[in-house]
């Protein structure tokens, strides 16, 4: 099964969210199911891109078995509604963009994190550009 994971916050921040979506993630794939993760570049808590990871629109690595695409987002240490705002629908953007591009084919399931709730806005439009299959019905 092709799985595709939309989550802003990833390893390696620390978190729960972080946590819970990479050995939830990594566990799909150590049972044979091809994952692909679509999150930003780290920058959470701080706001601030972590060294080594800045200077490019996307990254794009292989990890316990994972592809992870980290993408740009905007950020900032100095936090203001306005600045949260732009750095949730960078990411909201950005991800639709990438899914469409970077992860290419179809995908049987979209997992995403919420909150932040734009992240869901980006799951429900690449499952409709990708055509994902709908849960099956419960009136079955």
């Amino acid at each position: 099964m092709k799985v595709l994971f939309l989550t802003q916050f990833y390893p390696p921040e620390v978190g729960a969210t972080q946590s819970r979506m990479h050995h939830f993630a990594r566990h799909l794939a150590e049972k044979g199911h091809r994952v692909t993760v679509v999150t930003e570049l780290p920058n959470h808590p701080k706001g601030i891109i972590f060294p080594g990871y800045g200077g490019r629109p996307f990254r794009r690595t292989r990890e316990d078995g994972l592809d992870v695409i980290r993408l740009w987002v905007y950020t900032s240490p100095r936090k203001s509604p306005l600045r949260r705002i732009l750095f949730y629908f960078t990411y909201m953007i950005n991800a639709v963009i990438a899914c469409l591009l970077l992860a290419r084919g179809r995908y049987d399931v979209i997992f995403a994190t919420s909150p932040p709730l734009p992240v869901l806005v980006s799951a429900y439009l690449v499952s409709r550009f990708k055509r994902c299959r709908g849960p099956p019905s419960a009136s079955r």
